[in-house]
């Protein structure tokens, strides 16, 4: 019982540890600061930054699966409501059943990317296609993009 106890304070410790020495990190400082100010080495300053760094990647990505599986739930429960009139040949229910599984694929990733090859203007490929890299914004469709700016691109 003795020995458990003792593990559970050195690993509060360390937890305490963990959190001062991220703060300090957020905070713009180096390891050897962190380390000063801390009463420790550089090296078990950063080591602890690190730990502290994986866990809350490991707790954001955690929480992102549990959100993602929450709206696919969600998905498929409107899904399943519209799923009898669309088999029906409702068109209002076709189309909301399209746009239910437009939003499961990207939230799964089952899309795959889109490869256009770069052209100049007489339409042969060009020796340098990062000149045509453009971003298309966040929610708009690359056929979207391509009617609504593609003639500009061209110019």
């Amino acid at each position: 019982m003795a020995a458990h106890n003792r593990t559970s304070a050195r690993t509060a410790r360390t937890l305490h540890l963990q959190i001062q020495a991220l703060e300090l990190r957020r905070l713009g400082f180096g390891y050897r600061e962190i380390a000063a100010h801390l009463g420790i080495g550089r090296t078990r300053a950063h080591q602890l930054v690190t730990h502290a760094m994986e866990e809350s990647r490991a707790q954001v990505a955690e929480a992102v699966d549990a959100i993602k599986a929450l709206e696919i739930s969600r998905l498929d429960g409107m899904l399943r409501g519209l799923w009898p009139n669309a088999r029906k040949g409702g068109l209002g229910a076709v189309d909301r059943v399209l746009k239910i599984m437009e939003r499961r694929a990207k939230l799964l990733g089952l899309d795959a990317p889109v490869r256009i090859a770069a052209t100049n203007k007489d339409g042969d490929q060009d020796a340098d296609p990062t000149r045509y890299i453009v971003p298309v914004p966040a929610g708009m469709a690359l056929e979207e993009w391509v009617q609504e700016y593609g003639h500009k691109a061209l110019q």
